[in-house]
Formats: C-alpha cells, sequence, structure tokens
C-alpha cells in the first residue's frame, strides 16, 4: 500500500525546502521506511527537460507553453504524473504543491486502481508578502524558472482564489496540520519533521483508490 503525506501553500511558502528537509534527515515513520519527496511542478518540468523517464512525456511537451510560465498543466496529466511516481517509490511519499485543483480531489476519490493510504495534509502558513518576496529571492532549484513580480503576484491571487479551497477540503476529507512557516528555517523544519510523526501516529485505516 502507498502512503502519501500532501504539503500544500503559498507559492514561495518553503514547501519544497521543508520536504527535502524531512528526507535528507532521515525521519522514519511506522511501515520503517523512508521517505521519498516528489514535487509535482518539479517533476513535470523534470520530464519536460528529459531528466526524467515518463510516460506522460510528450503529452507534457504538449503543454510547454503553460508549464514554462509557471501556469499549471491539466489537472489530468498533473495527477497522471504524480500518480507515476507514487506508484514507482519505496517509502511513504511527500507530495509538495498537489493538489491544486478539486478535479484532482475527484480523481483520487474516484479512479480505479490500486490503493492509496493518505496520512493527512501539512500546510505551511506564511502571509502573502512574505510568499511573494521568498518567490522573487529564491534561487532556481528544480528547474524552477526565476520569477518576476508579476508571475508572483498571479500566483499568490491563484492560490487566494481556488488553491485555497482545495487546501481546507483536503484537510476536512484526511485531516492535517497547520505550520507556522514565518519562522526560522531550523525551527519550522523541526516542526514540520514532528509534524509529519503525528500524522504517521493519528492516521485512521482511511484508504482510497489511485
Amino acid at each position: 500500500m502507498n502512503r502519501v503525506v500532501f504539503v500544500q501553500g503559498y507559492p514561495g511558502s518553503g514547501k519544497s525546502a521543508l520536504s527535502r528537509g524531512a528526507v535528507n534527515d532521515k525521519i522514519r515513520l511506522s511501515d520503517g521506511k523512508g521517505l521519498v519527496h516528489v514535487s509535482a511542478g518539479a517533476r513535470v518540468r523534470a520530464i519536460l527537460a528529459g531528466q526524467c523517464e515518463s510516460v506522460y512525456r510528450e503529452s507534457i511537451k504538449e503543454e510547454r507553453l503553460a508549464i514554462e510560465s509557471l501556469r499549471p498543466p491539466s489537472p489530468k496529466l498533473v495527477f497522471d504524473v504524480v500518480n507515476e511516481a507514487i506508484q514507482n517509490a519505496q517509502g511513504t511519499v511527500i507530495i509538495d504543491g498537489f493538489p491544486r485543483e478539486m478535479d484532482l480531489v475527484h480523481l483520487l476519490t474516484h479512479a480505479d486502481g490500486r490503493t492509496l493510504k493518505v496520512l493527512g495534509n501539512l500546510v505551511i502558513d506564511v502571509p502573502s508578502n512574505v510568499a511573494m518576496h521568498r518567490q522573487l529571492e529564491r534561487i532556481s532549484v528544480d528547474g524552477h524558472p526565476l520569477t518576476d513580480i508579476t508571475v508572483a503576484r498571479r500566483r499568490i491571487d491563484e492560490y487566494d482564489h481556488g488553491t485555497s479551497s482545495v487546501v481546507e477540503a483536503v484537510t476536512e476529507r484526511w485531516g492535517g496540520i497547520r505550520i507556522d512557516g514565518d519562522r526560522p528555517f531550523s525551527l519550522v523544519q523541526r516542526k514540520f519533521n514532528t509534524a509529519l510523526l503525528s500524522l504517521d501516529a493519528l492516521t485512521p485505516a482511511i484508504t482510497l483508490a489511485v
């Protein structure tokens, strides 16, 4: 059975850095295996750049313009790419930046196939102005294009008027923990790691098909 934790928050809130940090800290959950970090956006960009093998590469190339302008690909394509990563993973998967659309929540809860255990949702809370600043200042990692103020503002607005309602739905469905991300990184990382362990300990036996 594949196990996942969703990590959500504003673009620039620190989702990927915290997820990578938990992997590097070698957190061990109750399955006895390590953690695997999957960034939905980074994986799509890596496949597009030929840095990652995927049966969906041609489909991703068809959506190149949206991807390169930091707009999300179609919900079904994002779902397929993330699901492919989940099924290939050995260990609990931390997925950041997913799901961003209600369509993806629907796919998660109505698809046929293998079972998936959702441990819950970790939401990194930072003020929008902090998220904006971090987007503009961060060094490009995971193939992430550098961001100008117009793109950064657009992505904040997209989260406020779209993704935030999805975060609420996911948290209501599977539970979750909110983490104050506007603190020194080392402190936030410790809280993130503790929250991961808490989700693992408190998760009921809920499974869904993927």
